[in-house]
């Protein structure tokens, strides 16, 4: 298919290649992205962190180009939990470079800006503030329970926080 601007899927398919080698990325997934102009888009993309600059971003291919999308035009982007499909929706609220999904509620609440692994970068301990992930403050919070602690100790810290949240 070609485009009044010349431009056909085989081109947008090559150019989404070429850029995903040079760039940190998560999983491929398909989101909704609600934007600041209340609009909404369905995108299949992977989450991109540029190298040079280290903002988040997810591209849309529509029907004449590729356009990335980055957190600061967006109210919330959206995905189905990739960890429990169980789950509700994760949805991703654009802070600074990114977006934060909330993966894991409880008395410790886990966040994660990529969602391609049990992968955590901020935690909350109950109403407390969001903070950077530091295992050494994660073993303090589940010492007590041994169940935890040993999954803690074999660095699922995901399942630590899990287990320690039933």
């Amino acid at each position: 298919m070609v485009s009044s601007a010349g431009i056909t899927t085989k081109d947008i398919s090559a150019l989404y290649k070429m850029v995903t080698k040079q760039r940190v990325k998560s999983g491929r997934f398909v989101y909704l992205v609600y934007l600041k102009d209340s609009s909404r888009l369905k995108v299949n993309s992977n989450i991109f962190k540029d190298k040079v600059f280290g903002r988040h971003f997810v591209y849309y291919a529509g029907k004449d180009s590729l356009s990335q999308i980055f957190p600061d035009q967006t109210i919330t982007l959206v995905k189905q939990n990739p960890f429990d499909n169980s789950a509700e929706d994760l949805i991703g609220i654009p802070s600074d470079s990114c977006w934060r999904f909330q993966v894991l509620k409880g008395r410790i609440s886990a966040y994660s800006f990529l969602l391609n692994e049990n992968r955590i970068n901020e935690i909350q301990f109950e109403n407390g503030s969001i903070v950077p992930f530091d295992p050494k403050a994660l073993e303090i919070l589940i010492a007590d329970d041994e169940e935890a602690y040993n999954l803690f100790l074999q660095k699922n810290y995901y399942g630590a926080i899990r287990r320690f949240n039933e």
